[in-house]
Formats: C-alpha cells, sequence, structure tokens
C-alpha cells in the first residue's frame, strides 16, 4: 500500500494549501480557479458554497460526485482537525480502511488522555470506526465500553488479524499494545500486511511479517510460532505450520519447517542463514517486504 504517485492532484493541492495554514474556504476557491478541471472546479465551487453557508465539508462533500466514496474519512478528519493529512492520503492512494482506521485512533487518542479519561479508547474507537466497513462498525456500536486495546482487537477482526489478538493477550500493558499497533499501522503502509492470506504470496507475506516482529519484541519462536498458527487460510502454508510450536519445542529448526513447506528456495536459504547467524527477524522481515516490492516471488505452486 506504499505511495508510489499522486492519484488526486486537486487533493494534493488542497492537503498542501491548508498544512500551510490557508483556511479552508480559500484553498478550496484557489484550487477551483488554478488548474482544476471544469468538472472538478464546478464541484469546488459549490462545495465552497456550502461550507460559507455553515455547513461542514463532510455534507458538502456527500451531496457532490466529487470525492464521495472518502466522505467518512473527511468528516473523520475534519472532526479532529487533521484535515491537511486526510486529503494528502486520499491524494496519494493510501485509503486501506484498516491502516486509516489504526493512523486515526493513533491521533486521536494518546496516553495523557488515557489518564485523564479511563472512557477515552472507547470514544477514540467509536469516533475511528467511520471508516471501517459496515460490520465492524455495527459490532463497535453494539459492544459495551471498550476497555482495552485487546477488547477493541476481539471487535474488529480485519484490523487485527488472530496474530494481533493472540500477541495483545501475551502483552502486560496498553503501551505495550499501543507500540504493537504502531507497527501494524506502518506495516499496513509497507504492504506487508495483506488484507487475506488465501493466496500463497500474501500467506508468506503475512507469515513472514508477524513472525519477524514477534521475534523482534523477545518472544520465542515457539511463542511466535503459536501466535499465528491458526491465521492463514492457504491451506498448504497451513498444513506446513501446524502443530510447529511443538516441533521446535521438541529441539527442530525453522529451516527445516519451512523446507517441508512451499517456501521458495531463496527464502529457505534466508532462513538458514539466518539460524546461523542469529539474524532471524531480520531475515524474516526482509523476506515480507521482499514480497510486497516483487524481489520475492512464492513458488508457482500452492
Amino acid at each position: 500500500m506504499k505511495v508510489t504517485k499522486i492519484v488526486d492532484i486537486t487533493l494534493a493541492r488542497l492537503g498542501l494549501l491548508i498544512s500551510y495554514g490557508m483556511p479552508l474556504v480559500e484553498a478550496i476557491n484557489l484550487v477551483a480557479s488554478d488548474g482544476a478541471t471544469p468538472e472538478s472546479s464546478k464541484a469546488l465551487m459549490k462545495i465552497s458554497q456550502r461550507l460559507s453557508e455553515g455547513g461542514t465539508l463532510a455534507d458538502a462533500i456527500a451531496s457532490e460526485s466529487l470525492w464521495r466514496e472518502h466522505v467518512a474519512l473527511i468528516g473523520l478528519s475534519e472532526s479532529q482537525g487533521f484535515l491537511d493529512l486526510a486529503f494528502q492520503d486520499i491524494a496519494g492512494g493510501v485509503v486501506d480502511p484498516r491502516f486509516q482506521f489504526l493512523r486515526w485512533l493513533e491521533l486521536v487518542v494518546s496516553p495523557l488522555a488515557l489518564e485523564a479519561s479511563p472512557r477515552a479508547l472507547d470514544v477514540a474507537v467509536r469516533t475511528c470506526a467511520v471508516v471501517l466497513p459496515d460490520a465492524e462498525q455495527r459490532a463497535v456500536k453494539a459492544s459495551g465500553e471498550i476497555t482495552s486495546l485487546s477488547v477493541a482487537a476481539a471487535l474488529l477482526p480485519s484490523v487485527f488479524p488472530a496474530p494481533a489478538s493472540n500477541l495483545f493477550a501475551l502483552r502486560n500493558t496498553d503501551e505495550d499494545r499501543r507500540t504493537d499497533m504502531r507497527w501494524i499501522t506502518q506495516a499496513l503502509f509497507d504492504g506487508t500486511l495483506p488484507a487475506s492470506t488465501s493466496s500463497l504470496r500474501d500467506a508468506l507475506m503475512h507469515v513472514s511479517s508477524w513472525l519477524g516482529y514477534l521475534l523482534e519484541c523477545g518472544f520465542s519462536l515457539g511463542v511466535a510460532l503459536e501466535a499465528i498458527e491458526g491465521s492463514v487460510v492457504n491451506a498448504p502454508l497451513a498444513a506446513a505450520l501446524k502443530g510447529a510450536r511443538k516441533r521446535i519445542d521438541d529441539g527442530g529448526t525453522l529451516t527445516e519447517i519451512v523446507k517441508a513447506g512451499p517456501f521458495s528456495p531463496t527464502m529457505v536459504q534466508m532462513i538458514d542463514l539466518a539460524e546461523q547467524h542469529g539474524s532471524m527477524e531480520k531475515a524474516l522481515s526482509m523476506i515480507a517486504q521482499g514480497l510486497a516490492d516483487g524481489v520475492l516471488a512464492a513458488p508457482s505452486k500452492g
């Protein structure tokens, strides 16, 4: 999900102008008169008029075709005072709802807010859930008070897949879980945490990312393997990882496990060298990034 190019120059310009302190209506009027297409210029002027009459940007956009699909994200950012960031994200194509939820949750809730109000996390989750799929919005609305990130993870499986909820259960404090949340946010941005693990490429990326991070956090390989078991849909890889912790606890190696599974020879060699030299978390993270960037490829069968 990396930003590779600007996909909406109009929003990119608006984000730039607002980040430099220009009032929203003035910025919209300037962009409408300087380089916008006739269609977007007309829509921008209508939006500007509604804002001048006292409406919100989200309401103004909802009545126009321009950016209507992003109205939830724009409304959230408008209410929280980060409109320039939302414009820049949409302009760059960074609109994965999982990433947006986590990043806005991090912006909205802070350690100081949590200390000041035990309900700060609950309010923040409910506020930021507007960018998530309808089913998860309904789960949040129907839930009791969200008192910890562990509770939030149970409600939002698309944002916090099984390894995240397992990891949160292993953590002692919400501060550690906030660190985990920041890692998930960055991994989503880097494109190394796919939304699905059905394809072999995505499943290998998922496993490599999570194992690398869990090892970096100081968990043993056996605990890390147990935390990700059951989170993979791809059948060949799921079969290769079944009972992996017991095999490690019985004296086996990760190299032996991956040799028997659907890993490419290059990945097996990288893991073998890492086991010999003690750099496993780095090797796994490199495999995940290599798959995301297209430098490494999954085997053709799997």
